[in-house]
């Protein structure tokens, strides 16, 4: 996928969340354009234990410098409670390109 023009494959993606601890494997990026023109992506995921808010910002804070350090894009984080991501016998759908391309 091409977003910004920076190519980013979901396996980048992957590989920055795993390192995280504290959020499930579940996930979903969501890219959309805004009527200013612009590109914003959106990391959805689920936080393990969501007892104490200050815990979910250092979460979003983390990946979000994670991800801005390993892709070189900025995103928005959404951290979600456990179970809140639909799950799938087969492979889920991690991408969702709300940019009507």
């Amino acid at each position: 996928i091409i977003f910004r023009g920076v190519n980013i494959y979901p396996g980048q993606i992957d590989e920055v969340l795993s390192t995280i601890e504290d959020i499930s494997c579940e996930y979903q990026v969501i890219l959309d354009r805004e009527d200013d023109g612009k590109d914003y992506m959106t990391i959805r995921l689920e936080c393990l234990e969501s007892d104490k808010p200050e815990q979910l910002t250092d979460v979003q804070k983390k990946i979000a410098a994670a991800i801005k350090k390993k892709i070189m894009i900025s995103c928005d984080v959404e951290v979600l409670d456990y179970c809140s991501l639909p799950r799938s016998e087969r492979k889920s759908k991690r991408f969702f390109d709300n940019r009507g391309l």
